[in-house]
């Protein structure tokens, strides 16, 4: 018969042959967990740009979020964001981890390459490319090795810039690179078009709001014209008018006095023809001599005078 005894069976020892086939198991197993890993952090950098994006309209926050995000998860040394200068062609740099602004002229070096053409461009030696401008490492003093730069296109598919990382830290970029840095260019765009929307609307806001300013001012004016006809029309006498009219003025300036002062006959001393004001009364009962005072000077130089500190107007005094 058959023998169906149990046999023991122990795993503590792997057959023999066998500890390179489990070592080789345990790598394979310890670099899948590495790359869910990185995977899942760079879905996480992604969903932390789009929430982002709906959380602010700083455009300079947000591409700076952008661009960190596109260092950190590429593991680059540093990258750079470039826009399209629309009067002159030129592209500049908008957000550079570097200490100065960069422009290149249309066409010139890798990035303004891809803005010409259009496509993402991925150079493990950078110094062995044409296309490659070494005068940007000579100005910054940094040395590029290798470099992954993709198009920035609006919601249209115009071209408007372009994103490029510089030198990774192991080995070359790769297409995968290439593909999460698109995806990141595209959440770029995004936020470049929503802030220059808002950007656009603001200023036609402010532009409305002055024009409101001024309309209101006119029919303010047209009102303070309208209330002198009626008091015009209205007065018996021409003091009664004088009087009206300084009212009117004290009150749309928030003023406590006012007066009317007119020059003599003979061209020489001034007087008060009206006044209103705590003092009124007394103050038409003084005279000032040619171009004595602030008022003197206004009547002499014909020309308006605005104090808001008399003591200091010495020149008056």
């Amino acid at each position: 018969m058959p023998n169906f005894a149990p046999r023991s069976l122990s795993l503590a020892r792997p057959p023999e042959g066998g500890d390179g086939l489990f070592k080789g198991l345990a790598e394979q197993i310890r670099l899948l967990e590495r790359a869910v890993s990185h995977q899942e952090e760079r879905f996480g950098a992604v969903m932390d740009i789009g929430r982002a994006l709906g959380s602010t309209l700083d455009l300079d926050e947000l591409l700076t979020l952008v661009m960190s995000k596109v260092t950190l998860l590429l593991g680059a040394e540093r990258s750079t964001l470039f826009l399209i200068d629309p009067a002159t062609g030129e592209l500049w740099s908008k957000i550079a981890q570097s200490a100065q602004e960069i422009r290149l002229p249309p066409g010139r070096g890798v990035a303004g390459w891809v803005a010409k053409r259009g496509e993402a461009v991925n150079l493990a030696d950078v110094y062995q490319d044409s296309r490659f401008n070494p005068e940007i490492d000579r100005l910054t003093g940094f040395v590029t090795r290798c470099l992954l730069a993709v198009p920035l296109r609006d919601k249209s598919g115009e071209l408007i810039g372009v994103i490029q990382a510089l030198n990774r830290m192991e080995g070359v970029f790769t297409d995968d690179d290439q593909l999460l840095l698109e995806a990141l260019a595209a959440q770029a765009a995004v936020a470049i078009s929503n802030a220059q929307m808002y950007q656009a609307l603001r200023r036609q806001n402010l532009a409305l709001a002055r024009t409101q300013g001024e309309l209101n001012q006119l029919v303010a004016e047209l009102d303070v014209l309208y209330d002198i006809e009626k008091r015009i029309s209205g007065a018996t006498t021409l003091q009664q008018l004088l009087d009206g009219i300084i009212a009117r003025g004290m009150q749309l300036t928030g003023s406590e006095a006012g007066s009317l002062v007119m020059v003599s006959e003979d061209g020489g001393e001034l007087f008060f023809k009206a006044a209103l004001g705590e003092k009124g009364e007394e103050v038409k009962r003084h005279t000032l001599g040619p171009g004595e005072g602030i008022v003197g000077w206004v009547a002499h130089q014909g020309t308006p005078v605005l104090a808001n500190d008399v003591a200091r107007e010495r020149a008056f005094d």
